[in-house]
């Protein structure tokens, strides 16, 4: 699980820092609501979420004697 905390804050850095960098070449003014709200990267967030939690809950080992 920390692993997981780990990765989702390194790639919300990095796609922050994209989103900030293309707001800034178009002209608008970036802001962390801006970046929250976006429909496209809540959407993003929630699948790649989801599906994180369902392979960690799919590898777990099985203790099998």
């Amino acid at each position: 699980m920390k692993k997981l905390v780990v990765d989702v804050g390194g790639m919300l850095i990095v796609q922050y820092l994209i989103f900030y960098f293309v707001e800034i070449r178009l002209g608008e003014q970036a802001t962390f609501t801006k970046f929250i709200t976006n429909n496209y990267i809540l959407t993003f967030w929630i699948i790649y979420l989801a599906s994180r939690i369902v392979n960690c809950k799919i590898k777990k080992p099985r203790n099998e004697k």
